[in-house]
């Protein structure tokens, strides 16, 4: 965020989203943008940067001044891309900082509406009588909708061929048009579609039931045993930020987390937030490699990656959109980087 917003009130700072506009990563992060400007008393300008896997945003920021004035809204990706990517230009773990887990939440195994199974178990049955001719929308490579649907393969035994799409959002146009049989994605994406009769709903993903739909069985209860994965958001910055920055901004996570709006919205949304600490946000993202990448690297996907002219909002049915760690709607809009605001006042 240009202008140090974590320390110099009257700047306005950048928090980059890695992925494009109506993703899950953008509904959560321009929130989060909005309540930490009104936390720290500074602009902040929400930047959709999306490309390569998230690389585009994620690097963005790796190589940005670390002096607290450019985030990023880290996510799922972020934790496997250096196994997807070995010819990455930067290192996550090593160019990254995790400053605060923002959230964590189950995803929502999803179906078309006129698909003929109502369970996992009768989707199992379509997809082994009919290997290799099933198919599931990825937004993104290496994402958390990514890996669940090559563990559901996994754990199945099901051939269902991914195919890798430049966004969520047109990957969810083609489940609703059934031209995809099967998608993996966030609760404050489906959850609108669901009322409005255009997807269908199976499971969560999640070891237990969500609050927002007790009447969704998790995998497991499914018939998918050891089916268990979650999707995250955290706030991350380049290496080596200043310890009062990291401090004032763990403080102000913190305290949006602990907002009661948030708490709602976040439940609307179907994800728990967090607001964890810069230690327990370091840990919890080192340790997302454990989850192998090998399986997604040996299957190459079939990839559609023109711009095919899709209106994203048209996926707004409505306007909208576990575990514990360690404690620990838009904004104005995105304004040109000419626009920030001078005369920056220094805070103590």
């Amino acid at each position: 965020m240009n202008g140090n917003f974590a320390r110099v009130r009257g700047c306005s700072g950048t928090l980059s989203v890695e992925r494009g506009s109506y993703s899950s990563t953008d509904i959560v992060g321009r929130y989060v943008g909005q309540k930490l400007a009104e936390v720290l008393g500074s602009p902040v300008i929400v930047e959709n940067r999306p490309g390569a896997g998230t690389n585009i945003g994620t690097e963005s920021v790796a190589r940005a001044p670390a002096d607290g004035t450019t985030l990023l809204i880290g996510s799922f990706a972020n934790g496997v891309n250096r196994a997807l990517f070995p010819n990455l230009r930067f290192d996550p773990t090593r160019d990254l900082l995790g400053i605060s887990l923002i959230s964590l939440g189950s995803i929502i195994m999803t179906v078309p509406p006129d698909f003929p199974a109502k369970t996992v178990g009768e989707f199992v049955a379509i997809a082994r009588a009919q290997p290799g001719r099933l198919n599931y929308g990825v937004g993104g490579a290496g994402s958390s909708a990514h890996l669940a649907g090559e563990l559901f393969k996994s754990l199945t035994g099901t051939q269902i061929e991914p195919v890798l799409y430049k966004g969520g959002a047109a990957a969810l146009q083609d489940l609703i048009a059934g031209r995809v049989q099967l998608i993996f994605d966030n609760p404050q994406i489906l959850l609108p579609l669901e009322k409005a009769g255009r997807v269908k709903l199976l499971a969560v993903t999640g070891k237990d039931r969500a609050a927002y739909h007790p009447g969704l069985p998790t995998m497991i209860e499914a018939g998918v045993p050891g089916y268990e994965i979650y999707s995250w958001y955290g706030l991350m910055g380049p290496t080596g930020l200043p310890a009062d920055v990291v401090r004032t901004l763990e403080d102000a996570m913190a305290k949006i987390a602990a907002m009661p709006e948030v708490k709602a919205r976040f439940t609307e949304w179907g994800i728990v937030p967090i607001g964890s600490n810069a230690q327990a946000m370091t840990e919890f993202f080192l340790m997302r490699p454990a989850f192998s990448a090998a399986s997604i690297m040996a299957r190459p996907m079939r990839s559609l990656t023109l711009d095919i002219g899709l209106n994203d909002s048209s996926l707004n049915a409505t306007s909208a959109p576990s575990p514990s760690v360690n404690r620990g709607a838009r904004t104005s809009g995105v304004r040109p980087m000419a626009a920030r605001t001078s005369g920056c006042e220094v805070t103590s």
